[in-house]
């Protein structure tokens, strides 16, 4: 089951709602493989008999400061693979493991306020 964490910034008052972790449907093979277009990623979760585990995480643009959600994949040999692109573009994207969310500021330069308000399946 998932986690849905609420983002808002203390300055601006910007606000943002994500669903992360991962939910029923992500353990469903062709319904990861249709969150990646990249090829290494799509032979991992095709060919390798469910040896990975899908997830969705928090990320944060370097260029933009946007934040957003994000595909990942753990491989048997627990190699993180992501698709990431961040909506400017940039693929420079900081990936935000669960119990970091505090160090997030926002695009005002602001502190985000991170309140984890539910579960999601």
């Amino acid at each position: 089951m998932g986690y849905t964490l609420k983002l808002k910034c203390c300055d601006c008052n910007y606000e943002k709602i994500l669903d992360l972790g991962n939910g029923r449907k992500d353990f469903d093979i062709n319904t990861v493989a249709k969150k990646f277009k990249d090829q290494e990623i799509l032979d991992i979760i095709l060919n390798s008999e469910k040896n990975w585990l899908f997830s969705w995480k928090l990320a944060q643009c370097r260029g933009c400061k946007g934040v957003f959600r994000i595909p990942t994949v753990v491989s048997l040999d627990e190699q993180e693979l992501v698709e990431a692109i961040c909506e400017c573009g940039s693929k420079d994207i900081l990936i935000i493991n669960e119990g970091d969310e505090q160090t997030i500021s926002c695009k005002c330069k602001g502190t985000y306020i991170v309140e984890n308000i539910g579960l999601w399946d």
